[in-house]
């Protein structure tokens, strides 16, 4: 087992993990059922009217195959991917071209967004589908393919903005399912599938970086059940055998519909993907290499950023110190914390060394390093959010810019709860030092 494998995923103390952090919350499903089921009553309704068409909905996707993860940044919001399959007879008069069908339920969409409601919802027309765009505080959208459905053979053909294509997403889901139950350990196979997708949101270009089913598909043919138990280990089997498959043929087969390419791509595209994931490949084996959980955690961070928790430090750790688990020569730092309310309001101003708080919302925080550091020192700041308030905005923290690393950086309170600014220093790329502070804030009722 791997040193980190506790950091990716565990039982015990689950807040603290890379999976916890990466999938969604209760509230947030129940939330995105909610507005799934509103726009599926409304859209199938609209289009029976205007019809006379039998039509029913197929939630597919990462939301059906139980591999959804958080948004990675405040803005991305969740997605959902919900078809409108509509049926017909053979028959001349019945039948809709594919741009009719596809107007259809853009004008389906368009009627929900603006029914009533007292902020209109976007509607964006994409080739596959038609997007619904849910305002702010929501930060979700749904996707909505357009699908014509054979009621006796249950095969759907997908309405595109170049015509029908040969696409039925329901013999995929299928199929994922059952390489689920294939697995010596059903719940790493989805475990993994989070961890890569997440990786790739956060290290790879959007404009070469394969879709979200692509990378199902690619984890899901990769797994083997002689990989490691321990997710660390699991997860860099599992880069591996994906980056080779990516670097040798950029091309991901429908495992259902080998003519169906899931990665369309260019030449100069593929090259510059596989030449990515051959970094992050050398990363993760980097990180799987450390002999110390708190090294280990850092490494792993490289690659995850904010949501990676940082071994060693509770979530309500007091001080600094010298970070558990982390080899001899990783001293701990002193800094200084100055919360003064923000935009000059009046107020009382806090003060504290290596821990803040309670600190009330919308006051601005000073992190100061005041232990003496070697000159080509280079510092990483990184926030990690924790709490229902911090979960619910989508916001779990940051890696500071590059302009963001100085011996001083400051924040604003925005969410209650226990949060953290993580300090990790490095000399000539070795970490020399790491210190948490831990942020309490608490609006006073």
């Amino acid at each position: 087992m791997g040193v980190a494998a506790a950091q990716f995923f565990q039982s015990e103390n689950p807040e603290e993990s890379l999976h916890y952090r990466l999938t969604p919350t209760d509230s947030q499903v129940e939330q995105q059922q909610k507005k799934r089921a509103d726009v599926d009553h409304f859209i199938c309704e609209y289009i029976k009217r205007a019809t006379g068409l039998p039509v029913r909905t197929w939630i597919q996707g990462s939301y059906k195959m139980l591999t959804q993860i958080r948004p990675v940044a405040c803005s991305a919001g969740f997605d959902m991917d919900l078809g409108v399959c509509v049926g017909w007879s053979k028959s001349p008069a019945d039948e809709l071209s594919p741009s009719e069908l596809k107007r259809l339920v853009r004008r389906a969409a368009v009627e929900f967004g603006g029914a009533g409601r007292a902020r209109d919802i976007q509607v964006q027309s994409k080739e596959k589908c038609e997007r619904l765009i849910f305002p702010q505080p929501e930060v979700f959208h749904i996707d909505l393919p357009s699908y014509h459905i054979d009621d006796v053979t249950d095969r759907r053909r997908l309405a595109t903005a170049g015509g029908w294509i040969d696409s039925d997403p329901k013999p995929l889901v299928v199929w994922f399912q059952e390489r689920v139950r294939a697995c010596h350990n059903e719940g790493q196979l989805r475990r993994l599938v989070r961890y890569v997708k997440a990786m790739a949101l956060l290290q790879i270009d959007e404009a070469y970086r394969p879709s979200s089913i692509a990378w199902t598909v690619l984890v899901a043919t990769c797994i083997s059940d002689g990989d490691p138990v321990a997710d660390d280990e699991a997860f860099v089997h599992i880069l591996r055998r994906v980056a080779a498959c990516l670097s040798g043929n950029s091309q991901v087969r429908n495992p259902i519909n080998p003519s169906e390419n899931l990665n369309v791509t260019t030449l100069e595209k593929a090259a510059r993907l596989a030449a990515r994931l051959s970094e992050l490949v050398a990363a993760a084996e980097k990180a799987a290499d450390m002999q110390s959980t708190g090294e280990a955690s850092i490494a792993w961070a490289t690659l995850f950023r904010h949501f990676f928790p940082l071994a060693g430090f509770s979530a309500n750790q007091r001080r600094s110190g010298t970070l558990h688990g982390a080899s001899p020569q990783v001293g701990g730092i002193d800094i200084a914390v100055t919360a003064r309310p923000k935009d000059s309001r009046e107020g009382k101003t806090f003060k504290g060394r290596n821990l803040i708080g309670p600190v009330p919302k919308n006051y601005e925080i000073t992190f100061q390093i005041t232990t003496p550091l070697p000159p080509m020192a280079e510092v990483e700041w990184t926030v990690r959010n924790r709490g229902n308030e911090a979960e619910a905005a989508g916001d779990l923290g940051h890696v500071g810019s590059h302009d963001d690393r100085g011996r001083s950086t400051m924040r604003t309170t925005r969410y209650n709860g226990n949060h953290s600014m993580d300090c990790v220093v490095r000399e000539a790329g070795r970490v020399i030092r790491v210190a948490r502070v831990t942020v309490f804030v608490l609006e006073p009722r």
